[in-house]
């Protein structure tokens, strides 16, 4: 049987709220009262509370809701483009390099902001991101 790893950066925690977040919002909009819900939890999982649900059940009780017909809402953030992720990938090089000692999204706002005068990433240009490749390829060539 094939084991469930947590990535890493996120917390067995991190899943468990957001898996009963998502319980939640499936019971508000399948429309279900306390009392059915509370059914559907025992007839489903043997419990009568979402938080004593171990990390099966929560699976379990998702896939009957979907089974129910709920379908859970698609994320709103924006997909990241090619060069962003290429920038992040240097990033994270020059962390396992030894090159950086926080490669936090706060730490690469920073060199944006220093290199760019942008405050974000988002808000640079095609040929902002451009030059901070560049940027980062050269300091991990030098000191490489």
């Amino acid at each position: 049987m094939a084991r469930c790893t947590v990535p890493q950066g996120k917390s067995s925690h991190d899943y468990r709220r957001a898996e009963l977040g998502k319980i939640h919002i499936a019971k508000k909009e399948l429309g279900l009262d306390d009392d059915t819900y509370r059914d559907i939890l025992w007839a489903v999982c043997r419990v009568r509370s979402a938080a004593d649900l171990d990390s099966q059940g929560r699976f379990k009780l998702l896939a009957h809701f979907n089974y129910l017909g709920w379908k859970p809402a698609r994320s709103k953030r924006p997909k990241m483009d090619a060069q962003s992720r290429k920038i992040w990938s240097l990033w994270y090089q020059l962390k396992d390099a030894g090159l950086l000692a926080n490669a936090s999204a706060k730490s690469l706002r920073t060199e944006v902001k220093k290199l760019t005068g942008r405050d974000d990433l988002r808000f640079c240009d095609s040929e902002q991101k451009n030059m901070m490749i560049e940027c980062l390829k050269k300091w991990l060539a030098r000191e490489s």
